[in-house]
C-alpha cells in the first residue's frame, strides 16, 4: 500500500489490501465501528493504521462467529472503558460462547462421521450371496 505525505491510505488501496470492497468500509463507518475516515478535496476516504488495525480486528472477530452489534458494543466499550476491564470481559464472555457452540458443533459432527463409518461398514458386508447384512441396511441405531 502507498501512503500519502500524511501517513495516510487511500480507501481502494485499503480495501484491496484487506481483500474486502470499499462499500464493506463505508458500511462499517455507517454502523459506527469506524470513525469517519480524511477525507480530500475530492472526496476520497483516506484510512491511518489505526483504522487498518481496526479493521483486521473486526475481520477476525467476525471470523469467530461474533455479529457486527457484538462487536460494535465491544468497540464502544473500549472507548468508554480507560481501565479496559469490561471490554476486556466482554470479549471473553463472547469468544467462550463460540468457543462452546464449535464445541458443540465438533461433537455433532463427530456423531455423523460415526455414522457414516457404520453405514460403510455395512455396506462393505454386502456380498451377491447374503444381501444387507443383519436386516435393512439404512438401520443406522
Amino acid at each position: 500500500m502507498k501512503k500519502d505525505e500524511n501517513g495516510l491510505y487511500k480507501i481502494g488501496e485499503v480495501a484491496k489490501k484487506l481483500g474486502i470492497s470499499t462499500r464493506t468500509l463505508r458500511y462499517y463507518e455507517e454502523l459506527g465501528l469506524l470513525n469517519p475516515p480524511s477525507k480530500t478535496n475530492g472526496k476520497v476516504r483516506y484510512y491511518n493504521k489505526h483504522t487498518i488495525f481496526l479493521v483486521k480486528a473486526i475481520r477476525k472477530l467476525q471470523s469467530m462467529g461474533l455479529t457486527l452489534d457484538e462487536i460494535k458494543e465491544i468497540s464502544f466499550l473500549f472507548e468508554t472503558d480507560p481501565t479496559r476491564e469490561k471490554p476486556k470481559r466482554k470479549m471473553l464472555e463472547k469468544l467462550s460462547e463460540q468457543k462452546a457452540k464449535a464445541l458443540e458443533k465438533i461433537k455433532e459432527l463427530n456423531r455423523f462421521v460415526s455414522q457414516i463409518d457404520d453405514f460403510m461398514l455395512k455396506i462393505e458386508a454386502i456380498t451377491p450371496r447374503n444381501g444387507p447384512p443383519d436386516g435393512d441396511i439404512l438401520d443406522l441405531h
